[in-house]
């Protein structure tokens, strides 16, 4: 299937992933360490996350969301979204994580690679743990 995602194109973003689907922060140079950060999302809309880091609020900035205010690290459980502009929205009770994903090396968008995006033109990378026990 992912095979003819990248060439006939996916329908939603979220068909690309098979669940559960797992991501963890890929430490860039600079990069604050908070430990190891994890995201595991379920096909129900539903996932459970460590030391991912949360804005207060969703903010549109140059057409795309992103997390505004002050960032705070989470670890538990959130429910999980594709918003209008196909950016995967992270929700927990007191704040939101947006995410977008990396560029197709053919075409299109892989969501296995991707950038949680701040307001403050900030970012963090996350890559796929695919293949890992879950």
């Amino acid at each position: 299937m992912l095979i003819r995602e990248i060439f006939v194109g996916s329908r939603h973003p979220a068909d690309q992933f098979e669940f559960p689907m797992s991501w963890k922060q890929s430490i860039q140079p600079g990069d604050e360490n908070r430990g190891e950060s994890t995201i595991d999302l379920h096909g129900d809309g539903t996932g459970i996350v460590a030391r991912v880091l949360f804005g207060d609020e969703v903010r549109i900035n140059g057409g795309l969301s992103c997390a505004g205010g002050e960032k705070d690290s989470y670890s538990g459980r959130v429910t999980w979204s594709i918003s209008a502009d196909n950016s995967l929205e992270l929700e927990q009770n007191n704040g939101s994580a947006v995410f977008v994903p990396d560029a197709c090396k053919f075409a299109g968008v892989d969501w296995h690679d991707m950038r949680e995006l701040f307001c403050d033109g900030s970012m963090l990378y996350y890559s796929s743990n695919a293949g890992a026990d879950h």
